[in-house]
Formats: C-alpha cells, sequence, structure tokens
C-alpha cells in the first residue's frame, strides 16, 4: 500500500504480535495478545473509530472503565490530598459511579461508560495514565485496583501487567501526536480479529508493511 491514503485524510491501521505500545521503542513479545493500532489525521475521527470498536467487542467483556492513573505527590498536605480526591471523584462526561482506590505513588480512578455520546475524547488521551478497559467479570473494583497496585503507569510494562493480571480483559488508548492521532486496541486475538473485521467494514484500510512504518509516520507532516 502507498502512503496516499493517509495523505488524503483516510485513516489507517497497522496489527502487530504481542503488546506494543505506540511510544516504546521495543514490544513486548507475548503471543498471547494482539495490538491493533489505528492512525487518523484528526482526534474527532478517531474518537469515532474508538467507539466503533468499544461497541464491536465480543459480548463477553460487556463491562467498559476508564481507568486514570493519578499521581499522589508525596509533599501534598492532607488538606491538598482530600481537594484531589473531590476532585478526582467527579464523574467525568459520559461515565458514572466513579470509584477510587489507592494504588502506591498513584490514586486509581475507575469510572463505569454508561453513554460514549457525551465523552469527552479528551479525557482519554492521557495516554499513559488513561485507558480504557474491557471486562468479563462483575468484580472489576478490587481486582483492577490491585492490578494498579503494581504499576507506574500504562506503557508498555503497566499494559502487560494490567493484561496479564485481568485476563478477559482489552485495553483501549488514545494517543494524540501533532501530527497523528493513534488509537490503540490491546487484547487477546479473539478481541483483536473483532477489531479487524468492524475497521474493515468501516472501510479503513490495513498498512502491512510494519517496516515502513517509521517513514509512513515520517511523512505525516509533508
Amino acid at each position: 500500500m502507498s502512503f496516499l491514503s493517509f495523505h488524503e485524510g483516510r485513516p489507517l491501521f497497522v496489527v502487530q504480535t504481542g503488546i506494543v505500545a505506540w511510544e516504546d521503542k521495543q514490544p513486548i513479545v507475548d503471543w498471547r495478545w494482539k495490538t491493533v493500532s489505528i492512525l487518523s489525521r484528526e482526534l474527532h475521527a478517531a474518537a469515532a473509530l474508538l467507539w466503533a470498536l468499544v461497541s464491536s467487542r465480543p459480548k463477553q467483556l460487556e463491562h467498559v472503565l476508564r481507568v486514570y492513573l493519578a499521581p499522589v505527590v508525596p509533599s501534598m498536605t492532607e488538606a491538598q490530598k482530600r481537594r484531589l480526591a473531590t476532585a478526582l471523584g467527579k464523574d467525568p462526561p459520559g461515565f458514572s459511579d466513579t470509584h477510587l482506590g489507592a494504588a502506591g505513588a498513584n490514586t486509581c480512578v475507575m469510572s463505569i461508560l454508561n453513554d460514549q455520546s457525551a465523552v469527552d475524547p479528551r479525557f482519554l488521551t492521557d495516554y499513559r495514565r488513561c485507558a480504557l478497559l474491557e471486562l468479563e467479570s462483575e468484580a472489576w473494583s478490587p481486582s483492577i485496583g490491585n492490578a494498579c497496585k503494581t504499576i507506574a503507569d500504562l506503557g508498555g510494562q503497566g499494559l502487560s501487567t494490567m493484561l496479564n493480571q485481568l485476563s478477559t480483559a482489552a485495553i483501549l488508548r488514545v494517543l494524540e501526536r501533532e501530527s497523528h492521532v493513534v488509537i490503540q486496541l490491546i487484547g487477546s486475538s479473539e478481541v483483536s480479529d473483532v477489531g479487524v473485521r468492524c475497521l474493515i467494514d468501516k472501510g479503513v484500510e490495513q498498512f502491512h508493511d510494519i517496516r515502513a512504518l517509521p517513514q509512513m509516520i515520517a511523512s505525516f507532516g509533508h
């Protein structure tokens, strides 16, 4: 495939084996997981594909949560910590039932998706700290809280830890760059294959030559 499609403003996607955090130089090789990365020019178009992926997920993954790892600075006073907890406890647009849990140097903020049309995509773009989780189990709060205690952020290693502790989960992240936006879906082959079918049905083209990906990204601004 040439780079023409992206230059014309149409999104593209790539599929890679393992956990391939977009910002990490080295992927985490793990044959249990696949990473689907969608590249788009604008956040608005990327968000539409994000919700298409969420809607097309396997039926057993019926719970969709926003997880945010809020850093807690050791020098904060108790009054500052209370104000932070109050701010974090407010439901983001499109989410409800926000719950806070202590997670080492972070506060783990968990909210249930209840109206994707009301979600402000800017509440999802802090990709090292924010992600959407698709889960099967209803007992999600303790398990996610425990997983959050063992990770510093949602980079590649943190994603690996989260997926391995929540074995039925899939994770979605939103990265907003100066020249492009990336949506990442990381999950089992079953989940990623469903996502790929959804993208193909939406007319999104797959970019197959992973080795040429850096060249394509470098050409985005031209």
